[in-house]
């Protein structure tokens, strides 16, 4: 099935390709959009490589109430990414540009939460222990871990009761404390290392603070 979306200030109008209730292919467009009635039961979103305001963020999520999952990559433009509900099964914030690196969000429906980004981003994050399943924190593109501790164990501690915890090798080259005071509930831990001499620091930290990892 071929839908259109309708932009203002658009750099172009694009062409938009759903099935199956999924958009699959969304680029170099927009400002503001308009969403047309054939993609309100759309399920799964996925918008990259364009400027995106908050606005159009809140929009989408109200009108497609169907959606079970939104994907951000690569898009810049957004002043933060501060929404008060989401309903969601599944979001993804990838290497996007957020103006004031903040995410804020409550989401009962929560399963799966994966973020890419040059530093963890200020957060106010609320999930439900028993429904979130996964989260994927990814600062690779720091290449080097640098002083942002404070803001880093914030952001791991909005997720401690997830089932499975994916991090990579600048999360674990952080010189934290020995241990999370507060502790974690990750059964399954996934470090993506590289053998750099710093992630022994990491690997120690999230050890003592998970009760009973399981390491991969």
């Amino acid at each position: 099935m071929m839908a259109r979306l309708n932009f203002r200030d658009a750099f172009t109008r694009t062409r938009i390709c759903t099935r199956n209730c999924r958009v699959w292919n969304f680029t170099r467009a927009v400002w503001r959009l308009e969403i047309s009635p054939s993609l309100w039961h759309l399920k799964d979103v996925t918008l990259a490589w364009i400027p995106l305001k908050l606005e159009s963020i809140r929009t989408l999520l109200s009108t497609c109430e169907w959606m079970e999952s939104l994907s951000l990559k690569n898009c810049w433009d957004i002043e933060s990414f501060d929404i008060k509900k989401l309903e969601l099964k599944k979001l993804v914030i990838d290497r996007c540009i957020i103006g004031t690196d903040y995410i804020g969000f409550e989401a009962p429906n929560l399963k799966v939460f994966k973020y890419c980004g040059s530093e963890p981003p200020g957060s106010e994050v609320k999930v439900v222990a028993g429904t979130i399943e996964e989260a994927d924190l990814d600062l690779s593109p720091m290449d080097e871990f640098f002083a942002c501790g404070n803001e880093l164990r914030k952001f791991i501690r909005d997720f401690f009761a997830v089932n499975v915890l994916t991090v990579c090798s600048v999360i674990l080259q952080g010189d934290e404390p020995v241990r999370l005071a507060e502790g974690l509930r990750v059964r399954h831990l996934k470090m993506k290392i590289q053998m750099h001499p710093q992630e022994f620091c990491g690997f120690f930290w999230f050890h003592n603070s998970c009760p009973r990892p399981k390491l991969q």
